[in-house]
């Protein structure tokens, strides 16, 4: 059996059951992403299915991106789903917060699973992405931003660079310190510019390097970087807002 799927997917997440923004697009189904149909880093194949559909039908289902922490105020405050999803109170750890995320998962946020009526294991299931729109942050009047990591990870991190040194995570930046050996990791934040009813292009906000911090569990992330002085980070924000 071959089922297939066809799937509208929004960026990050609205009121369960209502979608995020207009849909040019009319679906047989809408899955909201919520704390109980969201997983953090994880396909879980024991967790019961967040919605049932027929091989044919469509469906809209809202995805959250992991970068959402990047920049707090833009992409998680005032949208009610989105910060429940985030939601990590000081003192639990990474499997007691609102999202778990478990030892060896991964850093995506999946929304999901869907289950195909009459599908069977060894079946092949085709899935067809007619269109992609980003989410309205309601708590930025309507506007819709994201961000890019400028960064290695995975197999570039594991194996290091084409010279044959190790890839060292390191703040700072080549404006910042005039050295040439920055950036090595930094944040850009964009907002998403729309033409006519789609989203058109990304313009840049401002770019950061990644802190050292300790996060709600009591972890320390990233120690061995030096954090950047607010002077540096004001300089690299004119030079991004220069380039636009």
């Amino acid at each position: 059996m071959v089922a297939n799927l066809a799937i509208l997917c929004l960026g990050f997440a609205s009121t369960p059951n209502e979608p995020a923004t207009p849909i040019t697009v009319t679906t047989d189904h809408y899955l909201a992403a919520t704390v109980d149909t969201v997983s953090w880093g994880i396909y879980d194949l024991d967790k019961p299915a967040s919605m049932t559909m027929k091989s044919g039908e469509t469906v809209t289902v809202e995805v959250v991106t992991h970068h959402g922490g990047h920049d707090y105020a833009k992409m998680i405050k005032g949208d009610p789903e989105v910060e429940k999803i985030y939601a990590w109170i000081k003192g639990q750890s990474l499997t007691e917060k609102a999202v778990p995320k478990t030892g060896g998962s991964g850093v995506h946020i999946c929304t999901g699973p869907i289950e195909v009526e009459s599908a069977e294991p060894g079946d092949y299931v085709q899935v067809e992405i007619i269109d992609l729109e980003p989410r309205p942050n309601p708590g930025m009047g309507g506007r819709t931003f994201g961000t890019n990591s400028q960064k290695f990870a995975g197999y570039q991190f594991r194996t290091g660079k084409e010279d044959g040194s190790a890839y060292a995570r390191r703040n700072g930046s080549v404006w910042a310190t005039g050295t040439g050996d920055g950036v090595q990791e930094a944040i850009t934040v964009f907002e998403f510019i729309k033409a006519g009813d789609k989203m058109a292009w990304a313009k840049p906000v401002y770019m950061y390097g990644f802190p050292t911090l300790v996060d709600p569990g009591g972890t320390l992330r990233y120690a061995e970087r030096p954090l950047q002085s607010r002077r540096s980070l004001r300089r690299e924000r004119r030079e991004v807002r220069g380039a636009t």
